[in-house]
C-alpha cells in the first residue's frame, strides 16, 4: 500500500513539473509573438523591451 502512495506521489510531482513547463513555454511563446508584432508595427527596441521582458538583444534579433 505505502508503495502505491508513493507512486502516486511520484506521478502527481512529474505531471505538475510537466504542466509547469509547458505554462513556462506557453508565456514565453506569448512573449515573443506580441515583440515580433510589436516590431512589425515599428515600435523601438526600447518600448518592446520595457513590454515583453525581453533582452535587448533578443528584441533586436526578431
Amino acid at each position: 500500500m505505502e508503495e502505491i502512495r508513493y507512486q502516486a506521489s511520484m506521478d502527481r510531482s512529474r505531471f505538475m513539473d510537466g504542466h509547469m513547463e509547458g505554462e513556462k513555454k506557453g508565456v514565453e511563446k506569448n512573449r515573443m509573438a506580441t515583440a515580433r508584432i510589436m516590431k512589425q508595427e515599428g515600435e523601438p527596441v526600447e518600448k518592446i523591451v520595457k513590454y515583453t521582458q525581453l533582452t535587448r538583444k533578443e528584441a533586436e534579433d526578431l
